[in-house]
């Protein structure tokens, strides 16, 4: 399990750096209009609370049982570990997934018709089919699809703040 630790905690300092890297050089920017600011700090604290959910998944494993393999945490939630990196599913009443992978530095977190993969470089999402990609520290990626962003936040919003932090609360 502390391999799993390790990796959580590398992904947490990860988004950590990533988010604050994002506030310095973009949003500290003077390139930005109002609506691109907004949008990049909306994905800023979307990064934020994946962060604040994976600190709360280790210190549930840190008080949990210890070993690779599968952990329930509560009915139909459960957190897969192993040498690659840590899984937290929960299966019912609907999937979400988030999982860290300790080899290529990502984090990702699918639910029905979302994806948002954060990677050193790049940030992928996905929602209802339609994906936008960007690397969190080119301004220019930021104005050119801030309106593919801003529409794929508004659904990764209601994943990250509602699913994931209700699942990880108790």
């Amino acid at each position: 399990m502390s391999e799993a630790l390790t990796g959580i905690d590398r992904a947490v300092k990860s988004l950590n750096t990533l988010s604050r890297n994002i506030r310095s050089r973009v949003l500290g920017s003077q390139e930005l209009d109002a609506k691109t600011a907004s949008t990049a700090s909306h994905l800023v604290e979307i990064i934020e609370s994946i962060a604040v959910s994976l600190q709360r998944l280790e210190n549930k494993l840190k008080t949990g049982e210890s070993g690779q393999g599968v952990v329930r945490l509560a009915p139909y939630t459960y957190v897969i570990t192993g040498r690659g990196g840590v899984v937290l599913m929960r299966t019912r009443p609907e999937y979400i997934i988030l999982s860290v992978d300790s080899e290529h530095g990502s984090v990702s977190v699918k639910a029905r018709k979302t994806l948002l993969t954060a990677e050193p470089g790049r940030i992928l999402m996905k929602t209802r089919g339609v994906g936008v990609e960007v690397n969190p520290l080119n301004i220019d990626d930021y104005k050119a699809k801030r309106n593919e962003l801003k529409n794929a936040l508004r659904s990764l919003e209601k994943v990250v703040n509602f699913k994931l932090a209700s699942l990880l609360e108790h």
